[in-house]
């Protein structure tokens, strides 16, 4: 840029950079938005001259900031060269958002029918929070008291870096009530599909045996379909069980790979990790309970959120939410992309979790499931965590989609 050249993420690393936390977004933004435009290049096959609309998004309270950025990102991308040669870029838009718009306009809500509409993203850095007042938001803030804060807290007791913390942390399975529910359905779902399929496979053999003029053709081939439909259904049902029973083993193990010593050693440091997790994480949850209770309007209608924090959370935070009033838990994002699909939402999700699916058509649903309906395989459980970071950038592109049309 102009200059100066930047190294973002794992180059950045590599480098021997350190992870910032603490300073306001704006301090960085362009090198990360020029980073994300020279990924874009890359990914989309765009040649180095190209028109170009931005949008981003800051913490509500940072948005004072929002002019600073504008100025500094017109400025550099004037003269911004990548490891593939120099680029020409006509700025067409560029506009800034309070973090939470895209979640906020992916509800499919009447804004302005409503008093109060509260906005809460909570990330690895902070937690943001805006009101939306028939359709004017307002009523910004944004604390440092993020995810970053929980695991230092823990890091203080343990002696681990923060950074070796956050991915175990993260990856660990803890089936909240409403997840025990869903998958007990499910697995009789699966059950009553395999007893369907056994029962049709004994009357195909039957027709087969009673068959006049050897084996019936058209029974054969429909047996074997059959077959594989069963072999399906019971390699699915096996697959759920592992995983709810391995969550606890999941839990209990989490921390092993960060842990160089054996025998008795090791397990007295497993077990004061987890001590020091508990105690943490009480009074991690209490802090947030208390810094909602101070700014959530006594009138709140609808509370949007969304974030990592919140996901990881869970049930302790929504539940609380909830009591404040109508919790609504970020988007759907499809793992193939459609600009001309609606949106979904978790919450449209929800409410229609009491469906009965007919068995017949969890066949015909198979290619259109996601991280939040359906089970995932093994090697897409990546990608589904990848896709959770940005929902809320996802409901932006598709709100302003919306807007051009």
């Amino acid at each position: 840029m102009g200059k100066d050249y930047y190294a973002v993420g794992s180059l950045a690393e590599r480098l021997g950079a350190s992870q910032l936390v603490k300073p306001q977004k704006f301090i960085m933004a362009a090198p990360k938005i020029c980073a994300a435009i020279g990924l874009a290049m890359q990914t989309l096959e765009i040649s180095s001259d190209f028109t170009l609309s931005l949008s981003c998004v800051l913490p509500p309270a940072e948005l004072g900031d929002a002019e600073i950025t504008l100025k500094n990102v017109r400025a550099v991308i004037k003269n911004l060269e990548y490891p593939s040669g120099k680029v020409k870029i006509d700025l067409k838009d560029f506009n800034i958002y309070p973090e939470g718009y895209g979640i906020l306009n992916a509800q499919a809500l009447d804004l302005k029918e409503y008093d109060s509409i509260v906005t809460i993203m909570m990330g690895y850095r902070n937690i943001s929070m805006f009101e939306t007042k028939r359709g004017y938001p307002e009523r910004p803030y944004t604390d440092l008291i993020g995810f970053y804060d929980y695991l230092f807290d823990i890091a203080s007791e343990t002696s681990i870096k923060v950074q070796d913390l956050i991915e175990p942390v993260c990856t660990v399975t803890q089936l909240t009530d409403e997840d025990s529910k869903y998958y007990r359905r499910e697995l009789e779902i699966y059950n009553y599909r395999i007893d369907e399929l056994k029962t049709k496979i004994l009357e195909q053999e039957q027709i087969i045996r009673e068959a006049s003029l050897g084996e019936d053709e058209i029974a054969v081939m429909e047996q074997e379909e059959l077959r594989r439909h069963l072999d399906y259904c019971q390699e699915s049902l096996r697959e759920r069980n592992l995983e709810i029973s391995d969550s606890t083993r999941i839990y209990e193990n989490r921390f092993h790979h960060l842990i160089n010593c054996g025998g008795k050693e090791r397990d007295y440091t497993n077990d004061k990790i987890k001590r020091v997790q508990l105690k943490k994480y009480k009074k991690y949850v209490q802090r947030l309970k208390d810094w909602f209770s101070e700014r959530l309007p006594a009138r709140t209608q609808v509370i949007c959120i969304a974030g990592g924090t919140a996901k990881y959370l869970g049930d302790d935070i929504y539940s609380f939410l909830a009591q404040k009033g109508e919790v609504r838990k970020g988007i759907v994002i499809p793992f193939e992309l459609d600009c001309n699909s609606e949106i979904k939402t978790r919450h449209e999700i929800k409410t229609s979790s009491d469906v009965r699916w007919h068995p017949d058509e969890l066949k015909k649903m198979a290619p259109y499931k996601n991280q939040y309906s359906f089970p995932l395989a093994e090697d897409e459980k990546s990608m589904a965590n990848q896709l959770e970071r940005f929902e809320d950038i996802y409901g932006l592109f598709r709100h302003i989609q919306a807007v051009e049309k």
